[in-house]
């Protein structure tokens, strides 16, 4: 599936509304798929959106992913996402992304942010 993607959070920490509504969404092929867990046999959902024909992540992965908001078309993924530190330490801080399927290339000449933004009551996950 096509989506725009807006993260809601940076490093954990959630963004303000005023944040949200100027951040440029990151379009890409969203995929949601099982895993087994680091040292356990349970499945864990993770999510993930690759940006090119070449399969790069355009995101960090979403880990133990779950659907936390739908309205209209627009949804709100929830996981953890491993974030790679100055110091070649990686962390886990929770994220959410909040989506909005794209059915086609616009060709009007607009880039589709006035519909996107239109729904922003979700962005207060």
């Amino acid at each position: 599936m096509i989506v725009e993607v807006i993260r809601m959070r940076v490093k954990g920490e959630r963004l303000e509304k005023h944040a949200l509504q100027s951040a440029r969404p990151v379009r890409g092929t969203l995929s949601v798929n099982t895993r087994l867990g680091r040292g356990t046999n349970e499945q864990v959902v993770i999510a993930t959106l690759t940006g090119d024909t070449l399969g790069q992540f355009a995101l960090p992965a979403l880990d133990h992913v779950r659907i936390t908001r739908m309205r209209g078309d627009n949804f709100i993924l929830f996981g953890w996402e491993e974030v790679e530190l100055p110091v070649r330490q990686v962390q886990t801080f929770p994220q959410a992304w909040w989506c909005r399927p794209v059915a086609a290339p616009v060709r009007d000449g607009s880039d589709g942010d006035d519909e996107f933004y239109a729904t922003s009551e979700l962005a207060t996950a």
